[in-house]
């Protein structure tokens, strides 16, 4: 799955916003961050990151041990109270079962993160954590792994929703965009340890070994502060203070930030939503278009070949080990994430998104042809085993360097700030529903259209994305919002001239 970077980042704070007889001014003075120490807000940043790794850990352990939990491999003692042996049905659930979690743990993530606070959230999603690599540990039949991965997604969604938001309201403007993709990249290195893990350890010890990833988090954010901007929220101004100077150092003029923030809350109030707004077309338009990247975003097939990766591979006739085989796979996956957050802000959203789907189509046409030749022709076949594990990494790069990141980047963008929350909040939990729907259904599908026909049908919507983004998608960079309103043909309700809307600045 690709990471939630920024779906739930309140976007008012970026910018400062003055009061000048009772409005706010519309070309507020920019506060000057020179004097920040990177060190607190790398500290902080980087906390919270841990939960990305955690959640890269729950969504790259399913792949190595697939091949364990359904003893294929014949080793297991049938009479030993530890054997157990899933079937396909079984080990699809066991998959997917994460997805739904994050789907019920993104639902609950807002509420709780508004009640008790960004770092609270985060601190409170690390005990389920524990609990779920406690109980897939110690697992002695089917149901404890269902609970297990459902406890473990559960957490996963809460921290998808509470440390980007804890990310983009602690860094200063001019360390967002590096800082924010953290979290990613963090998710990105889970994935490559639970890979790494499982090229020779049994499932049981992979599962005790990362259950001491959530202990090191809950250490590590016991010792950051609160979000300020939540603090403000809470009117608890005092605290906010102290927080803003624990991040900011003593050089930095933090009245002025937190005067800034302040204004900033003062907008949020003045522009919550009603449902009588989000089905006027001014917010229904982009809130469509936005769900509409989420949904070319999982339906491309990026968590069935991430969740089957290792049956994938033993599945084509390679001669090296599936497991290596991932490990290959996600490391370039993280690699090409990387390489993807210094070329995010230089290239056209639209176009890294197109360029994206037409990659990932592509690579799914291909794997799509080599099963089929490998069931019509084995003797050909067998001289073009390394084409999968080529497909998919063709396929995990051109997803990290825009499926996957791009609708989150989007997603903020394209959403009216009126709307912002519950446009942006709908969309993440339809990427999460659908990564359940995928990841669930892979085996059903596979068993009806073979292992051919699931990729190129695969392919088939990685070329509908292509035509999504030819023909409804706008080009969001270095646009305003009133520019990219102007994309969907409608204009905003004129209800609130005087307050500036984030992406302007």
């Amino acid at each position: 799955m690709s990471a939630v970077n920024e779906a739930f980042e309140p976007d008012e704070h970026s910018q400062s916003k003055n009061k000048s007889s009772g409005n706010l001014s519309q070309h507020p003075q920019k506060l000057d961050y020179s004097t920040v120490p990177n060190r607190p807000q790398f500290q902080a940043a980087f906390s919270a990151s841990l939960s990305g790794f955690i959640v890269g850990t729950w969504l790259g352990w399913i792949s190595p041990v697939q091949p364990q939990l359904q003893n294929l491999d014949g080793r297991g003692d049938p009479s030993s109270i530890w054997f157990v042996e899933l079937s396909d049905e079984e080990i699809s659930w066991v998959g997917s079962l994460f997805n739904l979690g994050a789907f019920f743990g993104c639902m609950a993530g807002g509420m709780l993160m508004d009640r008790f606070g960004r770092k609270t959230t985060m601190l409170m999603a690390a005990v389920p954590n524990i609990v779920a690599w406690l109980i897939a540990a110690l697992s002695v039949d089917t149901s404890m792994l269902y609970i297990a991965r459902l406890l473990g997604g559960m957490a996963g969604g809460i921290c998808t929703v509470a440390a980007p938001s804890y990310i983009g309201e602690i860094t200063t403007a001019n360390k967002r965009g590096s800082l924010g993709s953290v979290f990613q990249l963090s998710l990105c290195i889970g994935i490559v340890v639970s890979s790494l893990l499982g090229l020779g350890l049994n499932w049981r010890l992979i599962s005790g070994i990362l259950e001491v990833f959530p202990l090191i988090s809950l250490t590590a954010v016991a010792f950051i502060p609160e979000s300020p901007y939540y603090l403000v929220k809470k009117e608890r101004r005092a605290e906010a203070l102290l927080a803003l100077r624990w991040l900011r150092g003593d050089a930095f003029d933090v009245d002025s930030e937190l005067a800034e923030m302040e204004a900033s809350y003062q907008i949020e109030k003045a522009t919550v939503s009603g449902w009588s707004d989000v089905i006027q077309p001014w917010a229904l338009k982009p809130i469509l278009t936005s769900i509409g990247l989420m949904v070319f975003t999982q339906l491309c097939g990026v968590n069935a070949a991430q969740f089957n990766a290792v049956d994938i591979f033993r599945t084509s006739g390679i001669a090296i080990s599936g497991v290596i085989c991932a490990v290959i796979l996600n490391s370039s996956q993280f690699l090409t994430t990387l390489a993807a957050t210094f070329v995010i802000e230089r290239s056209g959203r639209r176009v890294l998104f197109l360029a994206s789907q037409l990659t990932c189509g592509v690579s799914m046409f291909v794997l799509g042809a080599y099963f089929y030749i490998k069931q019509t022709d084995e003797e050909t076949a067998a001289t073009i085993t390394w084409l999968p594990l080529v497909s998919l990494i063709v396929f995990n790069s051109g997803f990290a360097f825009g499926s996957g990141p791009i609708p989150w980047i989007m997603n903020v963008e394209l959403v009216p700030s009126k709307v912002k929350g519950f446009g942006v909040s709908l969309a993440a939990l339809i990427n999460w529903f659908l990564a359940f729907v995928v990841s669930k259904t892979f085996v059903n599908i596979e068993t009806g259209l073979t292992k051919a026909g699931t990729f190129w049908l695969f392919g088939c919507f990685g070329v509908l994305g292509v035509l999504f983004s030819i023909f409804l998608l706008p080009e969001t960079k270095g646009k305003t919002p009133e520019e990219i309103q102007d994309f969907f043909k409608t204009k905003r309700p004129d209800r609130h001239r005087n307050s500036v809307d984030p992406l302007d600045c």
